[in-house]
């Protein structure tokens, strides 16, 4: 009796232990069914986070994007409002010279009156064409120059070459001018000292010596007097007359003056007879 109650007993264990097992397998699949569903829930959401990590540093980025550009902006708008442009410089001819000498084809008046941006691209054309112009002609005046100072330079070298031919001739006529008793005017120093006299003087001087050279042996012309003080004196009537003063106004202050130095023991130049 006792071993057909164990008997039992073990088959009723065993069979919950059976069963017991089956519950334990079937709750292992269920927790790895539920392990399962929660790394892929997990995956996904990391996936989602991911996505929303792209989309947020692409905002970002092109937020920053953004405003480098609009900081890019403000400069640039602060460089145009800044900038002189060059044409600001040149002065150009007034509005009333412009429209009245400015052919209508540049000026065009009926669109510059109103836009003063046409007003100005137009001044700057009509300015590039008088400076064209300019040029053209500062060029051909310059080659007018050129020409000029050649034929200066060729005539300078006819008279530098003329010039030892000259003192040849008066060379080779001096012996003959002696044996005649002709003369050849006053020496180099009286030359230079006549032009320190004031105008009558130096025409009474030239007459004189004309008058000698004639053949009146009886005159002798001469002049004396310290140089520096007669330059001194003809700087001095130079610097007190006016460029308006006529010849003879001239004439009478230099006679003037000259006489006032005369009267003086010692005088600056003068001539004699």
């Amino acid at each position: 009796m006792i071993c057909y109650s164990f008997t039992v007993a073990n088959v009723r264990a065993a069979a919950q232990i059976a069963q017991k097992r089956v519950q334990a397998s079937l709750l292992f699949v269920t927790l790895k069914k539920l392990n399962r569903l929660e790394k892929f829930r997990t995956n996904q959401a990391r996936e989602k986070l991911h996505k929303a990590k792209q989309q947020a540093d692409s905002c970002h980025l092109q937020l920053e994007n953004l405003l480098y550009e609009i900081l890019h902006l403000k400069k640039e708008v602060t460089k145009c409002l800044q900038f002189k442009s060059k044409d600001e410089e040149i002065d150009l001819v007034p509005l009333e010279e412009f429209y009245s000498q400015a052919p209508e084809s540049i000026s065009r008046p009926e669109v510059t009156k109103v836009d003063t941006h046409q007003q100005q691209l137009a001044r700057l054309e009509w300015e590039l064409k008088q400076r064209k112009q300019l040029a053209t002609l500062c060029q051909d005046l310059q080659a007018e120059k050129e020409k000029v100072a050649s034929e200066i330079n060729r005539k300078q070298s006819q008279l530098d070459n003329l010039a030892p031919m000259l003192k040849e001739v008066l060379t080779v006529a001096k012996p003959v001018q002696e044996t005649l008793g002709l003369t050849t005017g006053p020496s180099p120093s009286q030359q230079k000292a006549a032009q320190l006299l004031p105008h009558p003087l130096y025409f009474l001087f030239v007459q004189a010596d004309a008058l000698r050279e004639a053949g009146d042996k009886s005159i002798s012309v001469k002049i004396e007097g310290d140089e520096e003080d007669a330059l001194r004196l003809k700087q001095t009537v130079v610097e007190t007359s006016t460029p308006d003063d006529s010849d003879s106004d001239t004439q009478e202050i230099d006679t003037n003056v000259y006489a006032k130095v005369l009267s003086k023991p010692a005088p600056p130049i003068g001539y004699e007879f």
